[in-house]
């Protein structure tokens, strides 16, 4: 029995859906539809590993294939101003139809501008949040953030003691442990998890600590309160005595997300990329001219082949 996962195909997960870009891409081709100018793809880092090497080397062999070239970045969320432990792998893939020029300022762009290197993060970066002061939400004087605090306070049994014991505490005497915590998850509920807060709300069955809450997920992914405040006003009952939004599903949401702070300089790169590079009327010029000199060349090898054998 072949057990599948990862990205291998008919894995029957989300990474699997890589195919699917592949099946789309394919169909544009064939149908000769212009393709996108940029891919990005974003998973977890072991996707770089042996278990995965050939089905990565045959979805990154297809795009060079069809014209696009590759580069690929391993980022952790702490380098981008995030308290949190969070590497994740992203490739990417910008459309140059085999033209060499390009293909080498963009090569020479990533290695001035290379994300990977804390050297250069530290000088584009300059907002750097902490638990303390951005993240944990510890003024219960505000009803929203006592009803979720109490909504992330477990039972007290054996296993959620165990659990206490095993993880980071965040806040504990009054006192926030500004670290960075571990990678957030679909859950928090769990061992391990992001780390925990001492919390006494005077109902002795509970737990004397809680979870992170799904808010304080979603900061910790980047995102602004106002985001997930949104989400929390657009909230409605999607059945008797169950919100659209439950706790669970604001977990998953902020597990699966992509940290706001990478994608953004992701994206930075992308811009100048498309603007300077790809656009530019000067590498556009440069190109055409070092297509015609390849023709040119050609016709001159097949003329003199002809000379030759005449």
């Amino acid at each position: 029995m072949v057990i599948k996962g990862g990205i291998d195909r008919n894995a029957h997960n989300r990474s699997g859906m890589l195919w699917e870009v592949e099946r789309i891409l394919k169909e544009r081709v064939e149908l000769k539809l212009e393709l996108p100018k940029f891919l990005l793809m974003e998973n977890v880092s072991a996707i770089l590993t042996s278990r995965h090497k050939a089905n990565f080397e045959e979805w990154t062999g297809y795009l060079n294939d069809i014209g696009y070239t590759n580069h690929i970045y391993t980022l952790n969320a702490s380098d981008f101003g995030i308290p949190q432990k969070r590497v994740r792998t992203y490739m990417i893939s910008i459309l140059t139809n085999h033209n060499k020029f390009k293909e080498d300022k963009i090569e020479n762009y990533f290695n001035t501008h290379d994300l990977e290197n804390p050297k250069y993060t530290s000088k584009i970066i300059k907002n750097y949040k902490n638990l303390k002061d951005d993240i944990l939400k510890l003024n219960y004087n505000n009803i929203q953030y006592k009803i979720e605090a109490d909504e992330c306070q477990p039972n007290d049994t054996t296993s959620r003691r165990e659990i206490y014991q095993k993880n980071d505490i965040l806040y504990t005497n009054k006192k926030v442990n500004n670290i960075v915590v571990s990678t957030v998850t679909t859950k928090q509920d769990r061992h391990p998890n992001s780390g925990l807060i001492d919390y006494y709300s005077g109902n002795i069955n509970k737990s004397n600590y809680r979870y992170l809450t799904p808010r304080e997920c979603f900061l910790l992914m980047g995102f602004d309160e106002q985001d997930y405040q949104r989400i929390i006003d657009s909230n409605f009952q999607a059945r008797k005595g169950e919100m659209f939004f439950t706790r669970d599903k604001l977990y998953k949401m902020a597990g699966n997300s992509i940290v706001v702070n990478v994608l953004e300089e992701i994206f930075k790169q992308l811009i100048y990329i498309d603007k300077n590079i790809l656009q530019d009327e000067k590498v556009k010029k440069f190109s055409e001219i070092e297509e015609a000199f390849k023709i040119v060349t050609k016709m001159n090898n097949e003329a003199m082949r002809k000379v030759i054998f005449n």
